[in-house]
């Protein structure tokens, strides 16, 4: 059962950098007023306009270049939206990370 005070705050694995959620209590030290890389104040829980686009296109490639620039260009355009909660954007998913099998 989840405790009320639980927040999904993202963390950093050290396999591709990749940025997943998991539950932690907010009794821990953890600043959420301000993004970790610009220190500005998240204009959603959790999220920063900013940073956070251009961190999930860093260091991948899908091997087109066309589809490479598609992805991206849903992701930069989550900057010009208000809410982020109702943001819809494309991400790249390495094959190796979705766990098919063929």
């Amino acid at each position: 059962m989840a405790k009320a005070n639980e927040t999904q705050v993202p963390t950093e694995t050290e396999q591709n950098n990749l940025k997943i959620f998991d539950k932690v209590s907010n009794s821990v030290n953890i600043n959420h007023k301000n993004c970790s890389y610009c220190s500005k104040p998240f204009t959603e829980e959790l999220w920063c306009k900013e940073c956070d686009p251009h961190h999930m296109i860093e260091d991948w490639t899908s091997g087109n270049n066309d589809v490479d620039k598609f992805i991206k260009d849903t992701i930069y355009d989550i900057r010009n939206i208000n809410n982020v909660y109702n943001a819809q954007f494309l991400e790249w998913v390495p094959y190796h990370l979705i766990g098919l099998k063929i």
